[in-house]
């Protein structure tokens, strides 16, 4: 089975610019789920760059979909790094967010996605 990580959509704006070239960022995104986590969600991210153009972001994402056919909804944290060559990040379900057969749902992920390419495979351990 193939996990795959797609980005449906991005709208990003800046809150805050400091002097020298550091920012930070806020975005709201539309991801797909298919393998083991298959379905949808949307996302609330905070991201900080550096004057090098490398960075950092956290993000929340509310799930809706299936977890190895357990259907229900429940939340993603992510916490990552990029560059320009390179977005990774580790994720894990909040503990007590599961919703419908998510309820009780562990488990942890992680991607390394090319930077301009809309999708990456991603790993996900229940």
């Amino acid at each position: 089975m193939t996990n795959t990580y797609e980005s449906l959509s991005w709208e990003e704006h800046n809150f805050v610019e400091i002097e020298g070239g550091v920012k930070i960022a806020h975005a709201t995104v539309t991801y797909r789920y298919t393998g083991q986590l298959e379905g949808e969600s949307r996302a609330q991210g905070l991201l900080t760059y550096r004057p090098d153009g490398t960075g950092t972001f956290v993000s929340t994402e509310y799930f809706t979909g299936a977890v190895d056919g357990r259907k229900g909804t429940v939340v993603l944290q992510h916490a990552g790094d990029f560059d320009a060559e390179h977005i990774t990040s580790r994720f894990h379900v909040e503990p007590g967010t599961g919703g419908g057969d998510l309820v009780g749902l562990t488990g942890s992920g992680e991607f390394d996605m090319k930077m301009g390419t809309p999708s990456v495979e991603y790993t996900f351990t229940p």
